[in-house]
C-alpha cells in the first residue's frame, strides 16, 4: 500500500480511536499520540506500521476492561516524546485531518520551531 494511503488511514484511526495531547514535562511540553483498540489484530497492525514509519520499535501493552461482568482485552499504543514527534511530522503530511485533534500537533511544532 502506498505510504500516503497508510498515513491517511492512520490519521483516521487516531481521529476515531485515539488521542493527541500535550502534557507538561520537565518545564516543556511533551507530545503524546495514543491509539486504543479492542482488536489485537488491529493493534498489532498499527504497531508494526508505526514502527516502520518512525523507524523505531513500538510496544503494544494490553489491559483489561470489565464489561457485562467479563474481562475484555484492550490494547493501548502510546507514543511519547521523540517517537510521538516523529509520527506527528509524518501524519501532518495528510491534508484532510480534523483540526480539532491535529491543531495540538501543529501548535506543538510552531512552539518548538524556535
Amino acid at each position: 500500500m502506498p505510504q500516503d494511503c497508510v498515513v491517511a488511514f492512520l490519521v483516521g484511526l487516531i481521529e476515531g480511536d485515539g488521542s493527541i495531547r500535550l502534557i507538561p514535562y520537565r518545564g516543556e511540553q511533551r507530545l503524546i499520540i495514543e491509539f486504543i483498540s479492542a482488536s489485537s489484530a488491529m493493534a498489532n497492525w498499527y504497531r508494526k506500521v508505526v514502527a516502520l514509519l518512525i523507524k523505531s520499535p513500538v510496544k503494544t501493552p494490553c489491559f483489561h476492561v470489565k464489561k457485562n461482568g467479563q474481562n475484555n482485552p484492550v490494547y493501548k499504543i502510546s507514543l511519547k516524546g521523540a517517537r510521538a514527534e516523529s509520527l506527528g511530522k509524518i501524519l501532518l503530511t495528510y491534508q484532510g485531518a480534523m483540526d480539532r485533534k491535529w491543531d495540538c500537533i501543529r501548535n506543538f511544532y510552531c512552539d518548538t520551531a524556535v
